[in-house]
């Protein structure tokens, strides 16, 4: 099984709040497998976590990436990203020829996979067996 598969295996399977704990430590073992384990990386995951949040407002809950400790999904942050009217300064320096329209196409693909990652419902996802044996 592919790092990409094992990732996806882990995140969308059933979990109670023991084996949420057990995901949130496979999902850094996993990371740092797929990424490798530099300083920078290392340092990003003292602020990550795969957790669970409740939102109020629909009492459902979500599962995903998040800050550590604190109900914000890093998908929430990238969706305030899409709404920067330009292209951020030291992104344009690496990328001159970059418009505010790929800008925009770039930050909702981001938001899009983040969003792919968390789950509220896993019977809202059909093909899950279909979608694990494809990837990868």
């Amino acid at each position: 099984m592919s790092i990409q598969q094992n990732f996806l295996t882990t995140i969308l399977s059933e979990d109670s709040e023991q084996e949420l704990q057990q995901k949130n430590k496979i999902f850094k073992q996993l990371f740092l497998a797929f990424s490798s384990e530099t300083d920078e990386n290392l340092e990003c995951l003292k602020y990550l976590e795969y957790g669970k949040m409740r939102d109020e407002a629909s009492g459902k809950n979500t599962h995903g990436i998040k800050i550590k400790n604190k109900n914000i999904l890093i998908s929430d942050i990238m969706n305030a990203i899409e709404d920067l009217d330009e292209v951020p300064a030291p992104v344009k320096e690496y990328f001159p020829a970059l418009t505010h329209t790929e800008w925009q196409a770039t930050t909702r693909v981001i938001t899009v996979l983040l969003l792919f990652l968390e789950k509220t419902d896993l019977n809202a996802i059909d093909n899950k067996s279909e979608m694990l044996t494809n990837c990868g």
